[in-house]
């Protein structure tokens, strides 16, 4: 009940909400920048400001997946199919009001969850072997055919070239080095960010290049609370997105993108009559990843306080931030510390507060930037994608000027 800890995660979720909101940053890249400023920090308040930029950067890649077509983190790539239609038809707004409740709905329930099922949860993580994660894989390839185009072979295709570009890099288990063809910057592999701005950011960014002169739509910010009755209407469309969240957040290594993405294929396959068609402006599209996709937080803390395993990237930078501050993540830290697992539940209670407040606001300045020209847009967005792969790019860019290197 320290005025301090609820300043820090409101100061948390609200940088948070932004850094996610802008393609290449991550809460994987702002929770590891992080470490270094509160290495001297006491543990809770180093757990504070990371739980809430990690609720908030979660969130807030949605809306650049709504407003641009580019999703600003991993876990918001299901969210355009539907979010960015939404915003081409004027309803920008409310689409980023329902992903702001479906994501706080969704972390509650993923609260609610690591509460009571953490021992279950954690067994059954435990108890996927090699054989399942092949077959949540091929789950995974055979989701491409209804996520994309009406074409399954172009879906399939499409499948076939992104297993091609995975495969390049040094292969985890023999060492064997592929397709690199002798580029040492090759050797990790084709890096997410890259891939993620590339393919989204500046492929976008060409492909309207041919609609630069048509005026941009004016979007409708009346409403943007969603009504009550709209939540309740979906109720168990959230529900079944946020279980799914939770335990593929629990699964070593999976995370909220995979969740998003398997949650948006249910709810393809298991909604009846949508008003409108998926990947055409569905609410219904929108609702399930971003249940997911929040939801996938509570998952992911229960393997790293259970058992000292990370459920996906962040977990494990948090692992690391735990030892710097003397705690050891594993079967024995919620003996020694049970305080510890009820401050973080309660972190993520107080976080998903402050990002309803948070997301909820500034929205009509956020929905400007569909209306701004084309020709400025553009340029901007393509700017935007290559600074936001410079971190993560192996290479150094060298230019060579009369007395200049």
């Amino acid at each position: 009940m320290q005025p301090s800890l609820f300043a820090l995660l409101a100061v948390g979720v609200f940088a948070g909400v932004y850094v996610g909101a802008i393609p290449g940053l991550s809460a994987t890249m702002a929770v590891s920048l992080l470490i270094s400023f509160t290495f001297s920090w006491p543990t809770n308040e180093a757990l504070a400001v990371m739980m809430g930029i990690w609720v908030g950067a979660c969130y807030g890649g949605s809306r650049s997946a709504i407003l641009l077509n580019i999703p600003g983190a991993p876990a918001a790539v299901a969210t355009t199919l539907d979010g960015y239609p939404l915003a081409q038809k004027g309803e920008a707004g409310q689409a980023i009001g329902v992903a702001t409740t479906q994501s706080v709905v969704g972390g509650f329930i993923g609260v609610i969850f690591m509460i009571f099922l953490s021992s279950p949860i954690s067994k059954l993580a435990l108890s996927f072997a090699s054989r399942d994660y092949l077959m949540l894989a091929v789950m995974g390839l055979l989701m491409v055919g209804s996520l994309g185009s009406k074409s399954l072979e172009k879906g399939l295709l499409t499948a076939a070239l992104g297993m091609l570009f995975g495969m390049i890099g040094m292969d985890p288990l023999s060492g064997k080095v592929r397709m690199t063809f002798g580029a040492t910057g090759l050797m990790s592999g084709v890096d997410y960010v890259c891939a993620m701005l590339g393919l989204f950011g500046a492929a976008e960014a060409l492909m309207q290049i041919k609609t630069k002169d048509i005026k941009a739509t004016k979007q409708k910010v009346d409403r943007i609370i969603p009504k009550f009755s709209s939540i309740v209407k979906y109720k168990w469309l959230t529900l079944r997105s946020s279980i799914i969240g939770v335990v593929i957040g629990a699964l070593p290594g999976a995370g909220g993108d995979i969740a998003a993405l398997v949650a948006y294929s249910q709810a393809k396959r298991t909604v009846k009559n949508p008003e409108v068609p998926f990947g055409e402006g569905a609410v219904e599209g929108v609702v399930a990843p971003e249940s997911a996709n929040n939801a996938a937080i509570g998952g992911a803390l229960i393997p790293m306080l259970t058992m000292g395993i990370p459920g996906d990237a962040v977990t494990a930078i948090m692992i690391g931030a735990m030892f710097i501050h003397g705690l050891r993540p594993g079967p024995m830290l919620l003996n020694d510390t049970p305080h510890l697992f009820w401050f973080i539940v309660g972190s993520m209670v107080v976080a998903n507060v402050f990002l309803l407040i948070f997301g909820l606001t500034g929205i009509r300045i956020f929905t400007k930037i569909v209306e701004v020209p084309k020709r400025i847009l553009l340029p901007l967005i393509i700017i935007l994608s290559v600074v936001g792969i410079l971190p993560q790019t192996p290479w150094k860019l060298e230019v060579t000027a009369p007395g200049i290197v």
